[in-house]
């Protein structure tokens, strides 16, 4: 009988002891001394399922036991998060990313395989350069406001259309779906084309099932181990993307003539002003999508939920408000002042700030530490090590009664923070206190843009006299803005009430 060869068994022993040492000495480089571990930590797992089970309930009991600073183990991905302290947090915040950086950390949790590299490091900087000439231009934007509206308008007249019945009522299974496919329609004609989905009908569903698993791989590759992450969720999500945007880039390709170039978006006129690659431009597309829709919508839908909670009075002041937002934004009106029309509708405005702070994400503004940096607050001094990934509790801050009153829990609409002048769509609140859109080096740049759409797809959904059956819990599972744990059901008309 032969002997087999230790040698296989050898190299698989020293390929396994090498990976351990390197990730042992990783994890013992990227952990400080003296920030606190997250208590109730499991094997291997660490903190995940207690996470999973309740995402934002996690972050506030363990600010609670350990204080705002602390680290978190999610099945081997340790990161330090800072939680409702707002002199830490702009201490993150305003680092450059020689200190920390935002694309490392959105690469290293998976979106290199998810939105591609194009995405990761060019796509960003490509979209904030538009938003600024587009949409922080006051004129420009009032000039865009009226067409989003009616992009908004005749989205969901579209879905309308959907259905084959005839009758003044309808219904849909669940308002977020419905918002979510009016958005982004909306969004594909006027940022970029009406041309992509005349071309291809099917690309609307397409593009949301990608979102919606991209959404899911992230929260699973959140809680599974990294060499599990990459197989299960990672790599068939890479694979589907790159589909994708073969698929988007055929059409970008065939949009050529006089008549679909006079009706280009900002984005599209400057794929072709700087005559950016068609393989980068489907991937900025894709990225593009992922920003401006799914975050919007949930909002929207969640400020019809929130508002359809409030007493009649409220809810008639605000559909008032959203017949004189259709009139300001009506074909023939002035095309300029969209802006102060929006800023008008001030219940309408302020359900939306209030939805913002209420289904703000548990955690976000990953970053991830190329330097050392020291924290120095009243209430600590803690160094952040390199090779960390630091995230902010955006959740916690606004649950937080010692910054937003004892009924911090509550939807309430007649908060001061909401009276204060604005003179843009963004949010009148310190954004260390009303934590949604980020602070810092890396605000979301599409702040107002959001907050424009939300509020007039709110309009749009009242003028239909849209209501709800039944509204399941908060759910904080996915890494969005909170969504609901079940659909919502909702019945609404045809046609806008006169």
């Amino acid at each position: 009988m032969e002997r087999s060869t230790p040698i296989p068994m050898l190299v698989l022993c020293t390929g396994a002891f090498v990976g351990i040492f390197v990730w042992w000495r990783k994890e013992r480089r990227a952990k400080a001394p003296n920030i606190p571990m997250a208590q109730g930590g499991l094997p291997l797992l660490g903190h995940a399922l207690q996470y999973k089970e309740d995402p934002a309930g996690c972050i506030r009991r363990q600010e609670e036991r350990v204080g705002k600073v602390f680290y978190i183990n999610l099945a081997g991905r340790r990161m330090v998060v800072v939680g409702s302290d707002p002199e830490a947090m702009k201490q993150v915040a305003m680092q450059p990313a020689t200190v920390l950086s935002a694309q490392r950390a959105v690469a290293e949790i998976g979106f290199e395989y998810l939105l591609g590299t194009a995405n990761v490091y060019k796509g960003t900087t490509f979209h904030k350069r538009i938003i600024k000439e587009e949409i922080s231009s006051k004129e420009k934007f009032d000039t865009m406001l009226p067409t989003l509206f009616q992009a908004l308008s005749t989205a969901l007249d579209d879905e309308c259309r959907a259905h084959n019945s005839r009758d003044a009522t309808l219904s849909h299974p669940d308002v977020f779906h419905l918002v979510r496919r009016c958005i982004l329609r909306a969004a594909l004609d006027v940022l970029v084309t009406p041309w992509l989905l005349h071309r291809d009908p099917s690309l609307l569903t397409a593009l949301m099932s990608f979102q919606d698993n991209v959404e899911d791989a992230t929260a699973k590759a959140a809680v599974l181990p990294r060499f599990l992450a990459l197989p299960l969720c990672l790599w068939p999500m890479a694979l589907s993307r790159r589909r994708l945007t073969q698929r988007l880039k055929r059409i970008l390709e065939s949009v050529k003539t006089e008549a679909e170039a006079a009706e280009a978006g900002p984005w599209l006129r400057a794929f072709w002003s700087e005559q950016v690659p068609l393989q980068d431009a489907a991937e900025f597309v894709v990225g593009l999508v992922f920003a401006a829709h799914k975050n919007p919508a949930i909002g929207a839908a969640q400020s019809l939920c929130f508002l359809r909670s409030l007493d009649v009075t409220t809810q008639q002041t605000a559909a008032t408000e959203a017949k004189r937002l259709q009139a300001s934004m009506a074909d023939g009106a002035r095309q300029k002042g969209g802006v102060e029309a929006l800023l008008a509708a001030t219940t309408l405005r302020q359900c939306v700030l209030e939805t913002m702070r209420i289904t703000a994400h548990t955690l976000g503004a990953l970053r991830y530490a190329n330097a050392p940096l020291e924290i120095k607050t009243r209430a600590s001094n803690l160094t952040i090590p390199r090779g960390a990934t630091v995230a902010i509790a955006h959740n916690s801050t606004h649950s937080d009664v010692s910054v937003w009153g004892s009924n911090a829990s509550e939807f309430r609409l007649d908060r001061p923070e909401w009276t204060l002048q604005s003179a843009d769509m963004s949010s009148p609140v310190d954004p260390y206190k009303l934590t949604t859109f980020s602070q810092g080096v890396h605000k979301c740049p599409g702040e107002k843009f959001a907050m424009a759409v939300m509020e007039m797809m709110l309009a749009l959904l009242l003028l239909r006299d849209s209501q709800l059956h039944r509204t399941p819990e908060l759910s904080f599972e996915r890494a969005t803005l909170a969504q609901r744990a079940g659909p919502v059901p909702v019945k609404f008309q045809r046609h806008v009430l006169v």
